[in-house]
């Protein structure tokens, strides 16, 4: 017989565990789980709605795979700096290449998910979207580009201050 306080804690996993389980399958954002070799580990229904692939499918991939070739650099500095433990997270404008050759436009958050130890474990990427389309065209009033945005946004402290997305996405498009 377990005492109270074992209960307790038992009841307090199940219950993380099952709200961590719903965020997974129904929260706004795509998210993949990734190893330090960029191998994809788990993607969440989103994420494959999004790059139009099953979990299955893409954790057959590394992200390189699914990365349009024009930012593949800098997002792969930016994931070994975060790798390095030079930066806990870091946010990008990128697009990815979907199962059938349209181009998402997304805004991208990776987070290095450490033991209590400090040692990498996986990195959680979060996938909003901005555009998703089957060319590499943004629509006519999206007239800052994606880099630009990005800078603007940083200036402002925006990240910091604003916490919902949708708003981030006007402002991308509105060229703000």
């Amino acid at each position: 017989v377990l005492p109270l306080e074992a209960w307790l804690n038992v009841e307090d996993l199940l219950y993380n565990k099952r709200g961590i389980e719903v965020l997974w399958e129904h929260t706004l954002t795509g998210v993949l789980i990734v190893n330090k070799d960029s191998r994809i580990l788990a993607a969440n229904p989103v994420a494959c709605r999004l790059l139009e692939y099953s979990e299955a499918e893409l954790i057959t991939k590394r992200i390189q795979d699914i990365t349009h070739p024009e930012d593949a650099g800098y997002d792969a500095i930016m994931t070994e700096e975060t790798y390095l433990g030079k930066r806990e997270q870091f946010e990008m404008p990128k697009r990815y290449v979907t199962k059938f050759s349209h181009v998402l436009y997304s805004l991208l958050r990776v987070i290095a998910v450490r033991s209590e130890s400090g040692e990498f474990i996986y990195f959680l990427s979060q996938i909003t979207p901005i555009y998703h389309s089957s060319n590499t065209q943004l629509p006519e009033e999206a007239t800052t580009t994606l880099a630009e945005a990005s800078v603007k946004l940083r200036k402002r402290a925006f990240w910091e201050s604003v916490k919902d997305y949708h708003k981030i996405i006007i402002f991308i498009v509105m060229g703000l």
